[in-house]
């Protein structure tokens, strides 16, 4: 068995302690699992819930926030969700929208003094004044603090300079 696929890392795998679903199991190419055995039993690893959860315990778990915006009733609502292994330099996000438009994904660079929903809002509000000035330039009058951000389960406004 070679090192990326040994129980001393964790047979790669690392928990992933999400704000929406809890805590799961992350591997390769982006496959979530929602428990030990379901990891164990999809990878065919022959080793017993109990050692694998040893195994990933010894490593930090990575941490996923989702966030997102509306600008306006009946226009689509874009989501986020930004995942980062504490200490990386990056931190990977994906954005999606309840409309046929793609979506997109990258990564941001994090500071280690950055709190992980001031990267997202970072994320969000950029995002959202684009929105809001192709609005304005389609004749659709919209100002910022009329739209709707969240993180997690909050909700909040952003004011400011407002697109000439």
């Amino acid at each position: 068995m070679n090192e990326r696929l040994s129980q001393d890392n964790a047979y790669g795998l690392r928990w992933i302690q999400d704000d929406d679903q809890g805590r799961m199991i992350s591997g390769s190419g982006g496959t979530e699992y929602r428990s030990a055995a379901d990891a164990i039993r999809s990878l065919g690893l022959g080793v017993d819930d109990a050692a694998l959860t040893s195994s990933l315990d010894r490593f930090p778990p990575r941490l996923r926030i989702h966030g997102g915006y509306r600008v306006g009733i009946g226009e689509p609502v874009v989501r986020f969700s930004l995942t980062w292994e504490p200490g990386a330099p990056e931190a990977a996000y994906v954005q999606t929208k309840d409309s046929p438009e793609e979506g997109m994904s990258g990564t941001i660079d994090m500071s280690p003094d950055v709190p992980l929903n001031d990267a997202l809002k970072g994320l969000l509000v950029p995002d959202a004044e684009d929105l809001v000035s192709q609005a304005n330039d389609e004749g659709r009058p919209l100002k910022l603090r009329e739209v709707d951000f969240w993180i997690g389960t909050q909700h909040f406004n952003v004011s400011g300079e407002e697109p000439a």
